[in-house]
């Protein structure tokens, strides 16, 4: 992974989310007629799911039901347990009596002999989520797609690329439906920012164009020995009005955060790309291994060591 990102874009958010790391996918896809319905459990990945043909309902603890139709894409960035309905008073079938797999894609059956509903299903796996910030603030459930959404062409565009890629499976199939639901995903969240029921939060101090280029220049050049005024300077503020203002919109101060970033790499770096620990350490901005792996137990509980062990006998750790 390239810690230095291209500054060809001006864009400060842009160059925030090309730091968020989506791993492979996995993908099933659900043949539906009424009445049904599936109960997702709870999971350490995020998950989606494209309305192919017909409609359904998406339900999540605490949430009023959201009603999704052909075209639209849902997704559960946290993996939240949620259940999907084909009517808002049916209830959940027994959904894993009726799994197969065919040619490597897992197909879930119900045949209630009512109206039909395919779906695609898929689960997404962010880069050490639990130390990324954009992924800490999504809300549990983003709906993409749709008459209202003036992106629905294109997400219905790329929803039936990845129908195509399912009902006439070509060599690499897999591959390209990785990468379509990827852009699916980066879609969601730009929606998401670019919408005005954000709430305050890291999302929201993006719209500040000051605070956000500081947070781009932060993620871009993380072994820098950021301060406050450095940072003030770079982004045409004085010390005393920036370092409030980004306490404020990220709830930590820029120290705190440039710390929680260079974690991120790190946990990055030490396991993804299988850099030792003391390499990681000076890609980050730490003198050495012992430095990194203080730092590492302040905020995770374990040295990177540790870290990197459960990350390899459970690869989907946040």
């Amino acid at each position: 992974m390239s810690i230095s990102l291209d500054r060809t874009s001006g864009d400060p958010v842009a160059r925030v989310m090309e730091t968020l790391r989506l791993g492979g996918a996995a993908f099933s896809l659900a043949e539906l007629s009424a009445p049904w319905g599936v109960a997702s459990g709870e999971h350490e990945t995020g998950l989606f799911h494209a309305v192919i043909a017909g409609s359904c309902w998406a339900t999540i603890d605490g949430r009023e039901p959201v009603y999704l139709s052909s075209g639209q894409v849902v997704l559960f960035p946290h993996g939240h347990h949620h259940v999907l309905l084909d009517d808002r008073d049916s209830q959940v079938s027994p959904a894993w009596q009726r799994a197969s797999n065919e040619n490597g894609l897992a197909r879930l059956h119900i045949d209630g002999g009512g109206k039909e509903t395919t779906l695609l299903c898929g689960t997404v796996h962010f880069g050490q989520s639990g130390l990324h910030p954009m992924l800490s603030a999504l809300p549990p459930i983003i709906v993409v797609g749709g008459r209202d959404d003036p992106g629905e062409p294109w997400i219905s565009s790329t929803i039936d690329m990845m129908r195509r890629e399912l009902s006439a499976p070509q060599s690499g199939a897999s591959g390209v439906l990785s990468r379509l639901a990827d852009v699916i995903v980066m879609y969601a969240i730009r929606s998401l920012m670019a919408g005005g029921d954000v709430d305050v939060g890291w999302l929201e101090a993006l719209r500040d164009p000051p605070i956000a280029e500081a947070v781009a220049l932060i993620h871009e050049r993380p072994a820098a020995s950021w301060t406050a005024a450095d940072l003030a300077a770079a982004v045409g503020l004085s010390r005393s009005a920036f370092y409030p203002r980004f306490t404020d919109a990220l709830g930590e101060p820029p120290g705190a955060y440039l710390a929680r970033w260079r974690l991120h790499l790190a946990a990055n770096l030490i396991t993804h790309d299988k850099l030792t620990i003391a390499a990681a350490a000076r890609q980050v901005g730490y003198a050495d291994d012992a430095a990194l792996g203080r730092a590492f137990r302040r905020w995770t509980g374990v040295s990177p060591s540790q870290y990197r062990s459960l990350y390899q006998s459970h690869p989907e750790t946040p």
